[in-house]
């Protein structure tokens, strides 16, 4: 049976799709720059075709993961106050890695990096054997108790769908740890998703709503959120995102109060930041379509 070899991709399109950086005009810079490193060989054209897959750094701004979204992960796991030492874990949305490469490095026994795209996921964590690379599937596609061993915790890093849908459908493929420990899911609240017809320059009002609904996704199927913290790095466009910690017991907290605390904090870094988490090189302004 013939595999097909993912199609090569522009390095920078590559690299804002792995969010390493914010849009197309920062890959430029930090490209041209000359600060981009592929698989150990140092590219300055925008253009140039490259594997999906090719390992990438950039000199100045290194993240220790395959993407920002590890960041994002670290800092929840942190402020959570979660374990992720053996355990199973399912990641929703795993696109390039990020999440998944955090989890490795906090001892995850075993990921499961869900994405409906292919080629996405960094070479390294292809070839690392506590990955079960899960590419071109939709999460909703996996009937419980097809992943074994079955995942005891879940992450969830998806576009174009709302948590209310996402967090049950991961939640009916999780399972108690071999302890006897309840399972528990984080994830990313992305407002543009969850509140109707959102644009880039959201208001305080409207990530309100956002990350209430992020924190009530899991209440039907009795998942329920136990903490929700603005996430430490903007998305996409500066746009303020959360990051919920829900688990399959009650929780005793004043939900409004941490949603407002949350919304706070973020309104801040959006604010200091000038709605860009990127300081990209300077460049001229000039025609780059073509290189």
């Amino acid at each position: 049976m013939s595999h097909k070899r993912a199609k090569k991709v522009r390095l920078d399109s590559l690299l804002v799709e792995r969010g390493l950086v914010e849009d197309l005009k920062s890959a430029r810079a930090w490209i041209m720059s000359g600060n981009v490193i592929v698989d150990e060989v140092r590219e300055d054209k925008p253009g140039t075709s490259i594997m999906p897959d090719a390992n990438i750094r950039i000199r100045g701004r290194d993240i220790p993961f395959a993407s920002r979204g590890g960041l994002k992960l670290s800092a929840a796991l942190d402020a959570f106050g979660v374990d992720a030492q053996g355990r199973i874990v399912l990641d929703a949305g795993a696109s390039t890695g990020g999440f998944t490469d955090c989890l490795l490095s906090r001892g995850a026994a075993r990921v499961y990096a869900v994405d409906v795209g292919y080629g996405q996921l960094t070479g390294k964590l292809r070839q690392d054997p506590r990955v079960v690379n899960m590419e071109k599937t939709n999460i909703g596609d996996i009937a419980p108790g097809e992943l074994d061993p079955a995942p005891n915790m879940g992450v969830i890093d998806l576009s174009y769908l709302s948590l209310s849908i996402a967090v049950p459908t991961v939640a009916r493929l999780l399972v108690k740890s071999e302890f006897g420990a309840e399972p528990e899911i984080i994830a990313l609240v992305k407002p543009l998703f969850e509140v109707a017809a959102a644009g880039p320059d959201l208001r305080r009002d409207q990530y309100m709503t956002a990350a209430k609904r992020g924190a009530l996704a899991g209440e039907a199927v009795g998942y329920f959120a136990h903490d929700i913290i603005a996430s430490p790095l903007l998305g996409s466009g500066g746009t303020l995102e959360f990051l919920v910690h829900y688990r399959h017991i009650p929780a005793r907290l004043d939900l409004d109060e941490n949603i407002d605390a949350a919304v706070c904090s973020g309104m801040q870094l959006v604010e200091s930041s000038g709605g860009s988490q990127d300081r990209a090189p300077e460049m001229e302004e000039r025609d780059l379509g073509n290189e």
